[in-house]
């Protein structure tokens, strides 16, 4: 690897640094390698870890420096968001009462289920009367009761699971937002 190769890699994967942190890097590396001059710039070069290694090294040290870590906000930016938030708060209020009415549908149906339970368990102590009266109706609504249990438990349990996946999924959706943000 030359001279110019191992720079050009180092400035390239130094990218997520500040400009004036990415200078100062290849600053150091070019004087490092001047240092040793052109007969022992290979020597120079084989003695430094690859310039992957050395960007990751850097790129750490920074994040846990003092530092600050942001750039300042600009004027234009301070605009930009100001004129945005009349119809960007609408929105992202919209977007969130839209997934809180869906996760309250699903828990609503999913309480439908256990009411259906209910009943298929109350038609069940309705069938034994019916039963003496007449066992081939005392048979139906033993059947009947025993599916609207079945319905219900199946219907309230796949819908609760559902509803913890729904939420899981939201929850995910919004901390992948918010650290993409926290990123910038």
């Amino acid at each position: 690897m030359t001279r110019e190769e191992f720079l050009s890699i180092l400035e390239k994967r130094l990218k997520a640094l500040p400009k004036e942190e990415i200078e100062n890097a290849i600053a150091y590396y070019t004087e490092y390698l001047s240092e040793a001059g052109k007969e022992n710039e290979q020597e120079a070069l084989s003695k430094l870890a690859p310039p992957k290694q050395i960007a990751s090294k850097l790129i750490a040290e920074f994040a846990i420096s003092d530092k600050p870590h942001s750039k300042p906000v600009s004027l234009s930016t301070i605009i930009w968001a100001v004129l945005a938030a009349p119809i960007a708060i609408p929105i992202a209020v919209t977007v969130l009462v839209l997934l809180l009415s869906i996760v309250l549908l699903l828990f609503t149906f999913s309480l439908v289920g256990v009411v259906f339970a209910f009943c298929g368990f109350l038609l069940t102590l309705t069938s034994i009367p019916v039963f003496i009266t007449s066992f081939s109706t005392g048979l139906f609504v033993l059947g009947s009761s025993l599916i609207y249990i079945s319905l219900g438990s199946l219907l309230a349990w796949s819908l609760h699971k559902l509803t913890k996946l729904t939420v899981a999924w939201i929850i995910q959706i919004i901390s992948k937002l918010i650290l993409r943000r926290s990123a910038k």
